[in-house]
């Protein structure tokens, strides 16, 4: 499992459980693995702009089978994110898509 995912998720059982240090860090970290593979991460923007939107139009998720470490990539990124920004409806629909893809 992710690790970044995972912190979500501990985030989301306990919220108490994470600090908002710990939440920070964890998108900082989980973007530099997406801008390694060559992603972009709107997340932090989305949440910063309110442009939840274009996240969910980002990739086509019938592609999510071919090129699976990008998706993982960009669903950690994205659910990171939205729980440093305490969005924890959001968050779990990121870690609900991670979920699906590595099931």
């Amino acid at each position: 499992m992710n690790t970044h995912i995972e912190l979500v998720k501990n985030w989301l059982t306990d919220p108490d459980s994470v600090t908002p240090q710990e939440l920070l860090s964890n998108a900082d970290t989980a973007s530099d693995i997406s801008d390694n593979l060559g992603l972009e991460s709107e997340s932090y923007y989305a949440v910063k702009y309110d442009r939840i939107g274009a996240l969910y139009d980002r990739f086509d998720d019938t592609n999510a089978v071919e090129y699976p470490e990008y998706f993982a990539a960009y669903y950690a990124d994205s659910a990171s994110h939205f729980a440093a920004a305490n969005d924890a409806v959001v968050a779990t629909y990121w870690v609900t898509k991670y979920k699906e893809l590595t099931a």
